[in-house]
Parts: structure tokens; sequence; C-alpha cells
């Protein structure tokens, strides 16, 4: 029997989405979140996968460059709603892509959560939001 200081932890492996509302492909902070942050799950023994509405062309693989780029130990898969430029599109257009198609692509990979910068809507539950500041609440 285990002393009543050390209880047994069971750690659950989850397959979990880091979503990237506009486009994976712009070098910026976000982008290197995002990148860091699926590494270190994975080093964690979960499952990230990368979702972006828009890319860029990169000229092979999106998940090699985008590992290679963030100079990342591991290869995490990356899925884009659009396989072309999504530059200007409205709100609403965006909104609908994610509903309709995010929420596809959430089904059939089987996500367990998504950590997203900003709000998305999804049918899925449970959802982590995630906001890097109080400014873009401010109307």
């Amino acid at each position: 029997m285990e002393p009543d200081n050390q209880r047994a932890v069971k750690v659950l492996h989850m397959r979990i989405a880091l979503i990237r509302r506009g486009y994976i492909t712009h070098i910026d902070g976000v982008n290197r979140f995002i990148a860091h942050l699926a590494e270190g799950l994975a080093r964690l023994g979960h499952e990230p996968i990368i979702v972006s509405r828009c890319q860029t062309d990169v000229g092979r693989d999106l998940a090699d460059w985008f590992a290679e780029f963030h100079s990342l130990d591991v290869r995490v898969p990356v899925i884009t709603l659009r396989q072309t430029t999504c530059k200007g599109d409205p709100w609403l257009k965006i909104a609908w892509d994610w509903y309709t198609k995010g929420s596809r692509i959430f089904k059939q990979e089987r996500i367990d959560a998504a950590i997203v910068n900003g709000v998305v809507p999804l049918k899925l539950r449970p959802k982590i939001a995630v906001n890097h500041g109080i400014a873009t609440l401010e109307r």
C-alpha cells in the first residue's frame, strides 16, 4: 500500500490543437509561441497539432518548413483550413471557415482540447482560450 503522501498520478495523453486564426507562415511572436508550446507538449507525451486558417506557399511540406524555421527538435503536423492565401477576408467569412472547416478537422483528428489566441467559433468541448492582451477586449 502507498503512503498517504505518495499518491499515484495518472498522466493523460491528449491530442491538442494549437490554433493560429490567421497565417501560420507569418514571422511573428505568436507563431514562435505556438512552435515552442507544441514542442513542449510533444516532449510531455501529448500529440500537438497546429491548425491555421491560411498559409503562404513555402515551397515544400508545411510541417517540415515550420519545424526547420522555428528550430524545433520535433516535427508537429500542420493543417490549414485553406490551401491559399486569404488576405483581407471579412470576420464573418473567417468565423464561418472556423465553424465549418475547423470543426470538421477537429472531429476528424479527434482533438481533445484547443489552445487559441483569441476566439474562434468551434463545435468542440473543452476549449482553452488564451488572450495575450487586454487591449484586444476593449471597445
